[in-house]
């Protein structure tokens, strides 16, 4: 008899799995679980490449581990990796590792080691926003000594290569300071030298109304 009921309970369930099975499909996966396995599968892939010294891998792995969701978000082996191919003269890597410095990411604070990393990937105007980060220490002072003519001048290089309006506001962030005005003048030069179209926004957003005198 108890066999009997077991039997049945058992054809009970299993019928109960099946009706669930074709009413709502079969049982969706963790879709943090299934963005863990692509991650683990890339870090798989590339990271015997990176171990051969290909710098574009170890850039790939470096932004892997930097990027990846904050649940398996390794910030000392995304440095690891973009400092070694930071060695290698990727200027990719050469900001990334300046950047990580600057905001302690796997490493400790230090605002005068970014400042190097930046002037390395800004050098020769080679990699824009690097040009404005080591702009902005200096307009700070932090790690370097502090100098608006030098941010003024990062800023500069910055606006030569690309005129968006982004870069303009900063200028005219470093040109509405505590600079005198003939700095300040030096520093809407370069936001007038934006597409007329931007200056309007430019100049509304910015709290010094003189500055319209420039354009």
């Amino acid at each position: 008899m108890r066999f009997i009921i077991f039997l049945v309970i058992t054809g009970a369930l299993t019928m109960s799995a099946g009706a669930a099975y074709f009413f709502f499909g079969q049982p969706k996966e963790d879709p943090l679980a299934i963005e863990m396995k692509a991650f683990e599968r890339e870090i798989k892939t590339v990271t015997p490449v990176a171990r051969r010294g290909d710098v574009r891998a170890q850039y790939r792995l470096g932004h892997i581990y930097g990027d990846a969701n904050p649940a398996f978000r390794d910030y000392k082996s995304a440095l690891k990796w973009y400092r070694k191919a930071a060695d290698q003269g990727h200027i990719g890597a050469q900001y990334a590792t300046g950047n990580f410095h600057a905001n302690g990411l796997g490493t400790g604070q230090n605002y005068h080691r970014a400042s190097e990393w930046f002037l390395l990937a800004g050098g020769l105007g080679r990699h824009r926003d690097a040009q404005f980060a080591l702009g902005d220490l200096y307009f700070h002072g932090r790690g370097v000594p502090h100098s608006y003519g030098q941010a003024i001048n990062c800023y500069k290089k910055r606006a030569i290569r690309s005129r968006s309006m982004s870069w303009a506001s900063c200028t005219a962030r470093a040109g509405g300071s505590t600079m005198i005005w003939s700095r300040l003048s030096s520093g809407f030069h370069w936001l007038c030298q934006m597409p007329r179209s931007l200056r309007p926004t430019i100049l509304r957003s910015n709290p010094c109304g003189r500055a319209r005198n420039f354009c």
